[in-house]
């Protein structure tokens, strides 16, 4: 009980930092015309909002093989966000290091 009255209680920022689907208001493109300063926690949100839109067959800003690059390149950044939060063993660090390699590869391959 003498942790729960003398802790410190978490704030609204660190409630909405955990939130994979966070909306921008004025749209995500608004940090980067504007090179408004972006917090680490946004990034994540920030890429499924840009592969929601960027794949979408509607949209029609990229051609099919681009959409396809930048589909796999999303789905690369998944599984390096996703290995980050697991311990890694150590008999399994080159893969988790050829899966940040590949990601790195594909996200360059796009420029």
């Amino acid at each position: 009980m003498a942790i729960a009255t003398n802790g410190v209680l978490n704030s609204n920022v660190e409630l909405s930092g955990r939130n994979g689907w966070k909306l921008f208001r004025h749209g995500v493109t608004e940090y980067v015309v504007k090179k408004r300063r972006i917090d680490g926690s946004w990034y994540m949100p920030m890429i499924r909002q840009l592969h929601v839109v960027l794949v979408d067959p509607a949209v029609t800003l990229l051609p099919g093989n681009m959409k396809q690059k930048v589909a796999s390149a999303c789905n690369r950044i998944y599984e390096v966000h996703a290995a980050l939060r697991l311990p890694v063993a150590k008999t399994q660090l080159t893969a988790y290091q050829d899966t940040v390699n590949t990601c790195l590869e594909e996200i360059m391959g796009l420029f």
